[in-house]
């Protein structure tokens, strides 16, 4: 009679971690000086060990990967952030790993990076002087020093001046940098400038209200 065979018994032990695609970093930015990142991505579609539980994601801060989020839940295909770590103008790095469960143990998957520089409306002006000269007016200002205050963006600068008691406009000719003359002042009228600042964005804008004594 033919002699039973003993067949080995094969138990697989190796953990196949899952991988997501390459994610991708948008800027959603909604109003303000606030910056708004959302970070997105596709649910894994090679063959993994276990179930999959969720995604984790990760900033770069000061040269270190924190999480924003330990664990998403499994449905989860975005993450939205304001952190305050987030700067206009400023590169900033991300990374999402998915988390796949098998029996009681966890596994991290391979993390997918991304980078994004988000930007903002401007931030206020704070500089603006109106100061008499001669029967003109003399409009100068500050401008931003820094793409922070800029909102990660390139910025116009626009004068306006008009007379208080009528509403009509005064033409400001550059003089020099950051600094415009107008003509045709009256005596004992008022006057306001204002000044805007604006990218893509959107525009902030200061005013100064001044009196003017021609002799």
């Amino acid at each position: 009679p033919a002699q039973p065979v003993n067949l080995p018994i094969i138990m697989k032990t190796d953990v196949t971690r899952a991988s997501i695609a390459p994610i991708r970093a948008t800027d959603t930015w909604l109003s303000g000086t606030t910056p708004r990142v959302t970070i997105s991505w596709d649910k894994p579609t090679a063959r993994y060990t276990g179930t999959l539980i969720g995604y984790r994601v990760q900033m770069k801060i000061n040269g270190v990967w924190v999480s924003l989020k330990s664990q998403t839940t499994a449905s989860t295909r975005s993450y939205t952030t304001s952190t305050s770590y987030l700067k206009p103008g400023t590169l900033a790095e991300f990374r999402v790993a998915p988390i796949t469960k098998r029996y009681s143990t966890s596994y991290l998957g391979y993390y997918k990076s991304v980078s994004i520089t988000p930007t903002t409306a401007p931030k206020a002006l704070s500089v603006l002087e109106v100061t008499n000269n001669l029967n003109n007016l003399e409009v100068s200002w500050t401008p931003y020093s820094s793409m922070l205050d800029k909102g990660g963006l390139e910025v116009s600068y626009q004068i306006e001046v008009t007379k208080n008691s009528d509403g009509s406009a005064l033409v400001c000719t550059p003089s020099a940098p950051n600094t415009c003359l107008t003509g045709n002042t009256a005596s004992g009228a008022t006057y306001t400038a204002k000044l805007t600042a604006t990218n893509a964005k959107g525009s902030v804008y200061v005013t100064k209200t001044v009196s003017v004594n021609v002799s």
